[in-house]
């Protein structure tokens, strides 16, 4: 199996643990603490949250790349590390100092939550996934999530009882994140040595890092100040409410997500070769266009069955936000893939910066005049539009240098056999009750099932003869060693 593969299986693990195991616990926490206390949770963390951007700053894409480009010299990856992580290292203790003194100003109602927030902040110091990210070595950041995951998930199911609980699951959350940064530092001393660094070393790195910080923050902005805006000005149950939406549409991103991270190293490696930086693209477009639009459709037809059922009462308002975030599924996934595998790895950061600071300022206005309003609606509408500016701001951008005019009839195909497949399967709810479960099953799977007969062509030669082979190979490879 190729590394690239192995690596992108990985990481695929790695994010749907990251996401799935929320999902199997948001049916237990909708009905234990319910909308009030994930809104606390979820505005809380928010705000923690921005402490984390500060300390991070631009480490995880400018930390990736950079490791990627030395990793196969010892003493530079070594210095290289260090001199990075000194940045993190300063900046985490600045920002921790900073939040404690937040709390003496902040509302009484919420004190006690950011506390025990603050811990995430001392995670982000010792994050050091994107040293592992720039060494493609996926296989340990994958093994030590999944561990500690089940461990927070058992934790949860045990000690959180009632809405008084809150606390207790704000702790297990940030202490896990704690424990899965520093249970990676011993894997790294088979990486790198001790080395001796000096401020001019370390001084090389802030402007690239400061660089890639911008749009760090600005994609913050309609990612995380969202749920800010909604608490400040609505209310936290609506906050609760759209932070449900938003786990249910992360799923799907989780592939995309995993497909990004995977290939930024990768490009980054061969980015001299621009006929294989342009295949690695194109095929990439395809892939995340062929998951993400049908999903828009699926949303539709299921949504109001499954939530319900999933989140019990007092979320239906739910069912409107996800549909709606579900839009935004296919336009960031294909801005994903032109910012991970074109415009960083090739270093034209400006492109990827002005593009989210337009998508956040547009964002912020939306927001400003929507969520008074219609509250979290208003927040869909202003991600869905801010989406949409980073998308074709990137798309313009880098039209002529990587060839996208056969992409726009990837996205016409690939919409109109995903509407194809809603239109017949929603055809039989003229015939039956489709707000029972078992009529909906029924409808969700004659969607799919149409919708792959429609791409067995692409299916057959992306995915299944690939993977055939894979196992193939490997079978083959295992007999023969026997």
């Amino acid at each position: 199996m190729s590394n690239v593969r192995k690596n992108f299986i990985y990481n695929i693990l790695f994010q749907i643990i990251s996401v799935v195991i929320p999902i199997i616990l948001a049916p237990f926490l909708s009905r234990t603490l319910g909308p009030d206390g994930m809104g606390t949770y979820s505005f809380t963390y928010s705000i923690a949250y921005y402490f984390m951007l500060f300390t991070m700053l631009g480490v995880n894409n400018y930390g990736s790349r950079t490791i990627a480009k030395v990793k196969k010299n010892e003493d530079k990856l070594s210095k290289t590390f260090f001199e990075i992580h000194s940045i993190q290292i300063f900046l985490g203790s600045v920002m921790f100092l900073l939040f404690l003194g937040l709390l003496m100003f902040c509302d009484q109602q919420y004190r006690n939550i950011l506390a025990v927030q603050s811990i995430f902040i001392i995670s982000a110091a010792f994050d050091i996934n994107w040293f592992f990210y720039g060494m493609e070595d996926f296989k340990t950041i994958t093994i030590r999530s999944l561990v500690l995951k089940i461990i927070s998930c058992v934790s949860i199911f045990l000690l959180v009882r009632n809405a008084n609980d809150i606390w207790i699951y704000t702790f297990i959350m940030a202490i896990t994140a704690l424990a899965s940064q520093v249970v990676l530092w011993p894997f790294l001393a088979k990486y790198v040595k001790r080395t001796r660094i000096c401020f001019s070393d370390i001084s090389k790195h802030i402007k690239p890092l400061v660089i890639l910080f911008v749009p760090v923050v600005a994609i913050s902005l309609y990612k995380i100040m969202d749920k800010v805006m909604i608490g400040f000005m609505s209310d936290i149950n609506e906050v609760g409410l759209y932070e449900y939406a938003e786990k249910i549409n992360s799923i799907p991103l989780t592939i995309i997500t995993a497909l990004g991270t995977v290939m930024l190293p990768r490009v980054t490696s061969v980015s001299e070769d621009t006929k294989k930086v342009k295949n690695y693209i194109n095929e990439s477009i395809k892939f995340v266009l062929f998951i993400t639009i049908p999903i828009i459709f699926f949303f539709i037809i299921s949504m109001s069955t499954i939530i319900p059922i999933y989140l019990g009462p007092g979320y239906d308002k739910t069912i409107v936000i996800s549909i709606l975030l579900s839009i935004t599924l296919p336009i960031i996934s294909f801005a994903n893939v032109i910012r991970m595998q074109y415009l960083i790895p090739m270093g034209k950061d400006k492109i990827y910066v002005w593009s989210v600071v337009l998508g956040a300022l547009l964002n912020l206005i939306v927001n400003l005049m929507l969520i008074p309003v219609v509250g979290s609606y208003g927040a869909c509408i202003g991600t869905i539009v801010a989406e949409i500016a980073v998308m074709l701001f990137q798309t313009i951008c880098v039209w002529k240098e990587i060839s996208l005019k056969d992409s726009l009839h990837v996205w016409l195909e690939t919409l109109a056999k995903s509407f194809i497949a809603y239109v017949v399967a929603m055809l039989v709810s003229i015939f039956v009750n489709t707000s029972d479960l078992g009529w909906c099953s029924m409808q969700i799977i004659l969607y799919w099932v149409i919708y792959g007969l429609l791409n067995i062509k692409y299916i057959n030669c992306r995915l299944y003869i690939p993977l055939k082979n894979i196992f193939f190979q490997n079978a083959l490879l295992t007999k023969t060693k026997k």
